[in-house]
């Protein structure tokens, strides 16, 4: 099916060193690759960022030894209903799927694919410089991470507040980077407006703006979201490809870079069962209810499980800091959000 909505790239291995990741890529050329065992396929929607962005990546040292990575080539048509099934289809068989390309318009495939498979549940992960309400919400939560209030219209942000969205600032992240990983772990797919950085970082985005994320920060984050097991798609978008500017696909290959490390680091503990995560029973004393935090014996990382939640939201992701503090008799932000949708 997959061949007659994507066309191959002007990529081959032999065209890079063996130590470079694409010497060891599978790439659709003639036909597509052999998807067995593969874990991240590569999607551009839009020919010339996606090839640029290529072009950086492709030249990057390659960590991924167990970790089969496939460029499925680009879209065919320019047409966002073109890409929902091509997504339908690679989501269902469990790859973990990157989308490049230009048009912020190319997150409303991710959207409706993700919903017409898996209900209105699915939480949304939006590396921003602001909050944005032009696009549907009909979602479980939406993640807003970079927001930058000087931005936002003040609508969107009494939006955001009234849906009781999750959102961390530009200055919030910039304090304490760590904190937004639970947040970004409790996402189904995502998307990064590349206006989200200092225009320094990526010359040739969007919406340009002098405050963002320094590249470094942004790595962290795609980090993050590569580490997140049930993460099954992320878009990289809002940038234009220029002849003279290399530092823009620079800046977006190792965004992707660092996205298939998480990958590659995953260790299997997303809490389907609770066989490999230790209990912790915590009464607080201020709200009168007894909670329940988990451990991961492979990742360190924590869940928190409420005393009234479903089988849809029976683990929540949170952090030890928030276990110290109900430890201590005191609520974190992040635990009275959680009891405060929950």
């Amino acid at each position: 099916m997959l061949e007659n909505w994507l066309k191959g790239v002007p990529f081959k291995n032999e065209d890079f060193k063996s130590h470079q990741l694409g010497h060891s890529i599978r790439f659709h050329n003639e036909r597509l690759p052999d998807l067995q065992r593969v874990k991240v396929v590569l999607i551009g929607t839009d020919d010339m960022e996606a090839n640029a962005a290529r072009q950086a990546l492709y030249q990057l040292a390659d960590h991924f030894p167990r970790t089969t990575i496939a460029d499925l080539g680009n879209i065919r048509k320019k047409e966002v209903s073109f890409l929902i099934p091509v997504l339908k289809e690679l989501i269902t068989k469990k790859r973990s799927i990157i989308l490049l390309g230009k048009s912020l318009d190319w997150r409303k495939a991710q959207q409706q694919a993700h919903r017409q498979l898996f209900g209105r549940e699915q939480h949304w992960l939006s590396i921003d410089d602001r909050v944005r309400t032009d696009t549907s919400d009909r979602f479980g939560q939406r993640i807003i991470v970079g927001g930058q209030r000087h931005l936002t219209k003040r609508s969107d942000l009494q939006k955001m507040e009234r849906k009781k969205w999750w959102y961390h600032s530009l200055g919030s992240c910039r304090s304490e980077l760590k904190a937004v990983e639970p947040s970004i772990r409790d996402a189904h797919f995502g998307s990064v407006h590349l206006a989200a950085l200092k225009d320094l970082e990526v010359p040739g985005q969007l919406n340009a703006s002098p405050s963002g994320f320094f590249l470094e920060e942004a790595c962290q984050l795609m980090y993050y979201a590569g580490m997140n097991e049930q993460l099954l798609s992320m878009g990289l978008y809002g940038w234009q490809a220029k002849k003279k500017d290399t530092r823009s696909p620079q800046a977006l290959a190792q965004l992707i870079w660092y996205f298939m490390e998480g990958v590659a680091q995953r260790k299997g503990d997303y809490p389907l069962s609770k066989a490999s995560l230790g209990e912790y029973i915590v009464h607080l004393k201020d709200q009168d209810i007894q909670v329940t935090f988990w451990k991961s014996y492979k990742s360190g990382r924590w869940w928190l499980q409420l005393p009234t939640a479903t089988e849809r939201n029976h683990l929540i992701p949170c952090s030890y800091e928030d276990y110290q503090l109900a430890g201590r008799g005191e609520v974190s932000d992040r635990v009275m959000q959680i009891l405060a949708r929950y």
